[in-house]
């Protein structure tokens, strides 16, 4: 028996009417990604903690996204019931695309209810949040934990030299912070050298200035400048020596020399190396020889305590030195090459090149001895901040930011949290 056409119809649609009967299956969402933690702070609760994770699917059935501390060992215990109560041991945040960044409340428990605590090992777990069917949310756990330590926190303060600005960026997370000393501020001009004083405040120089400047430390406000007794012809680099005496480089082609001022007072003490081509950076070492990298001339001259030159080192191989440090336990003089985007390490006893620690940046220029033996370079051409370890050279992660404008210097400086 042959069924028409009709028939077969009737047919689907009772079968398609009988199987609607079910429940409707939800729409699938996924479980956040990428996440990483940082401590932040010293404040011995979870506001101490940076949250950063992506979610790159779809919101469209995403209600929000929900936060649980796990202490360590207790990753088994959580389930998709452990995000559903909005207790004190959940956070609850906004669903959006992308990446999400964030400070966890001061006021969150971890799982157990209990309180965040320094010394406690936390993981994170972050839950997407099904809109009608709570049942299909989805979560995810950090792979590593973090322990909340009170240690003393810096962020880097960067020496912005087009911008006429101080930046500052977040070590930890490595996050733009944004301006601490604003453009022109005080007549701040090609911002140089960045240094914090006994009481905490900044003196700055700047290329197009005619004296070091002072900046308030809490509010990067303009105080006044500095020094006095003298007219600087575009200051460049700026160091306290062993004799508490401020050291400031100049530019200016017709005032070729190294000027010292008082520490404390900014006034004017004397002119200590003259007829020099563009001074650059200074170093001392144990034995009061003073270093000081030329970069009309490019070399670094070792003077002895009096002043009186001792040698030459680099010639014919450096072609455009700006920074200098001793380092005695590697018997090692190091030198930040601006014109090759190098560091270049030599014997300090002899002077004879050893080998290049950094290579592969631009227009490298300003250093600084970091956490977790860093070393943070500045990359005045691709306007970044770069981080390598000290001892091998090798690369770590670069801070790239469009406020920043040929960055030259970086220096430590109070914490801030990031927004």
């Amino acid at each position: 028996m042959k069924l028409n056409f009709l028939s077969l119809l009737i047919i689907l649609v009772l079968i398609s009417c009988d199987s609607s009967d079910g429940d409707e299956l939800a729409p699938v969402i996924f479980s956040p990604s990428g996440i990483e933690h940082f401590d932040i702070n010293n404040r011995g609760n979870a506001s101490d903690i940076r949250l950063f994770f992506e979610f790159s699917q779809s919101i469209q059935h995403v209600r929000e996204f929900r936060i649980i501390l796990v202490p360590e060992g207790k990753q088994p215990e959580v389930s998709i019931s452990s995000f559903l109560s909005a207790s004190s041991q959940v956070q609850i945040v906004p669903a959006q695309q992308g990446e999400i960044k964030l400070t966890l409340n001061a006021s969150l428990k971890d799982l157990d209810g209990n309180n965040i605590s320094d010394g406690t090992a936390y993981a994170v777990a972050v839950a997407s949040i099904h809109k009608t069917s709570e049942e299909d949310s989805k979560f995810l756990i950090s792979n590593q934990s973090v322990t909340l330590t009170p240690t003393e926190l810096k962020d880097l303060y960067i020496s912005n030299s087009r911008g006429n600005s101080v930046v500052v960026i977040d070590e930890v997370t490595g996050e733009l912070i944004g301006n601490f000393i604003s453009p022109g501020i005080g007549g701040l001009g090609n911002t140089q050298e960045l240094i914090i004083n006994e009481a905490g405040n900044f003196l700055v120089t700047g290329v197009d200035n005619t004296a070091v400047k002072l900046y308030d430390g809490t509010t990067g406000a303009f105080i006044r400048d500095f020094t006095s007794g003298y007219v600087l012809g575009a200051p460049t680099k700026t160091s306290i020596g062993p004799d508490n005496l401020l050291y400031v480089s100049q530019w200016t082609n017709n005032i070729n020399n190294v000027a010292r001022f008082n520490y404390e007072t900014g006034a004017f003490v004397d002119e200590y190396i003259t007829g020099v081509d563009r001074a650059m950076g200074h170093a001392w070492d144990s034995d009061g020889n003073y270093y000081l990298a030329l970069f009309g001339t490019p070399s670094v001259v070792k003077y002895d305590s009096q002043g009186n030159e001792v040698a030459k080192i680099g010639e014919g191989l450096l072609q455009g030195p700006v920074n200098v440090w001793v380092d005695e336990s590697r018997n090692g003089l190091f030198v930040v090459d601006w014109s090759v985007g190098q560091v270049k390490e030599f014997d300090l006893t002899t002077g004879s090149f050893k080998a290049n620690l950094v290579t592969g940046m631009q227009r490298v220029e300003g250093f600084l001895f970091g956490r977790d033996n860093a070393l943070y370079l500045c990359d005045w051409q691709n306007n970044s901040v770069n981080e390598y370890d000290l001892t091998s050279g090798a690369s770590r992660r670069v801070m790239q930011f469009d406020i920043l404008n040929n960055p030259n210097g970086v220096i430590y400086g109070p914490n801030i949290d990031p927004n």
